[in-house]
This record gives C-alpha cells, structure tokens and sequence, in this order.
C-alpha cells in the first residue's frame, strides 16, 4: 500500500535526515515508528503525506510513485493526525471540525459521515460544542475523528496516547482495531514505546537517519531490543524493574 524504497532526505546539503530509508507497509497492517528525538520521525509522515518530497529514491502509494502525483492527489489517500490538537482544531464547533476535511476532499454524505466518526470517539452529543469546550484529552479524540472520517486507505497518528487517559485510550485502540479490520494502513509515532506497544504488530525503528530495526511483534520481539536499535534510554518504570531484580538476585 505505502513503500518507502531507498528514500533519502535532507533539509540542507550538510544535514542528512534520513539516509536510504526502505520499508513496505501493507493493507490492515498497524506499525509503530519509534526512535529518539530528531531521528526522522515527522519526516518519514511529511513525506509520506507529500508536504515533503525525498531528495533521492522513491515512495509509492497504491504502487504509483508519489513523485508524479500533485499532492491533493496523495492526501486523498494519507490521512494525518498531528500530536497537539491545537495545531490542527480550525473550526467553531466539532461537528465543522471533522466537515472541513471531508469538503476538502470532495466526499459526499458529509452529515452521515460526520454522525459515525463522531459515535467512533463517543462524542456525538458534542457534536455542535466548540472544541475548546471540550477537554484536551477530547479534542484529541476529535482530531482522530477528523482524521479518520477522511476514509483514507494510509492513516498516521503523530503520539495518539498522549495525554489520554484509560477511557480515551480505550477508545484510541478500538478505532485503531475498527481501521485495521477496514484494511488500513495504520501507522503511528509514538516516544513511550511501552504505552503504544499493544497496539502494534510491527515496529521499525529509525536512528540517525537510518532503519535499525524492521520485525514484527512476533517471535520473541522485546522492547529492549527496541530500545537499543534506537539508542534510546529505558524508562524509569524499565530502570527501576532491573534495579529491583538485581537487589533481590
């Protein structure tokens, strides 16, 4: 569905952001994308969503090269949710929220669509409220909801836990489960790689640029292995859980 082949990228000449970045991301696959800060995260999303454009090699979507498509082209097919909802909240009220995307893309039945996005996140009975009424962690919901009543066949979700609490996430993941069933393409950014682990069955793991780390979440797959291949430091919980285990050894 989405291929990044031998994908390189540079904001300047000097300053390699992403160097040779290859991976293929199937119909109703769900991926995390985990690695430090400044690793190429955001910019494996920006291209892929065609707000930038490799420097060398090439992305494919639906097997067509992203390269000879106009980029209204490519977001009829790649949907983005942004980590803060502030950067992405527009319109006046929820329910206009999610209308503006579908007009943008031409679609039909907007009242309908609006009425299932919204009873995907619970929050039908806020559907004329201004979004800043709401809670932060529901006009996060609200921004997934935008993003999902799109009906793209690639979605990414910049951190979708973050700042959520139990019953958010709850909802955060039956989404992700409805998508998938839906033969989506799910891939989400996530930095606390143990929160966001259960949603995944794959992770790739990007560090300087570069992919360290390409499986799935079977055959033994552990977040330490995570964790190394992104040079990243375990949590304090991981610290702490090793700390304990090594006192009472």
């Amino acid at each position: 569905m989405l291929t990044f082949e031998n994908v390189s990228f540079s904001y300047r000449p000097d300053h390699t952001v992403l160097n040779q970045v290859t991976f293929d991301l199937p119909a109703g696959s769900c991926t995390l994308l985990a690695g430090r800060n400044g690793s190429g995260k955001s910019t494996v999303v920006q291209l892929s969503n065609g707000l930038l454009r490799p420097t060398f090699g090439e992305i494919r979507l639906r097997s067509k090269a992203t390269s000879a498509m106009a980029m209204h082209e490519i977001v009829r097919d790649v949907a983005v949710m942004l980590q803060h909802p502030g950067d992405q909240i527009t319109e006046r009220t929820v329910g206009r929220e999610i209308k503006v995307g579908l007009d943008a893309l031409g679609l039909d039945r907007t009242e309908a669509r609006i009425t299932a996005a919204l009873q995907l996140v619970d929050l039908t009975h806020r559907a004329s409220d201004h979004p800043y009424d709401l809670e932060p962690s529901q006009r996060k919901l609200v921004t997934l909801a935008a993003t999902v009543a799109m009906q793209t066949s690639v979605v990414m979700l910049d951190e979708p836990l973050v700042g959520l609490g139990p019953a958010e996430i709850r909802i955060v993941e039956r989404v992700v489960q409805r998508m998938r069933q839906e033969g989506r393409v799910v891939l989400f950014v996530a930095h606390d790689i143990l929160q966001t682990w259960h949603l995944a069955d794959r992770v790739i793991v990007l560090h300087q640029g570069r992919v360290t780390l390409d499986r799935t979440m079977t055959g033994g797959l552990t977040p330490s292995a995570v964790f190394d291949a992104g040079g990243l430091p375990p949590p304090a919980s991981v610290r702490a859980a090793a700390s304990l285990a090594t006192l009472t050894s």
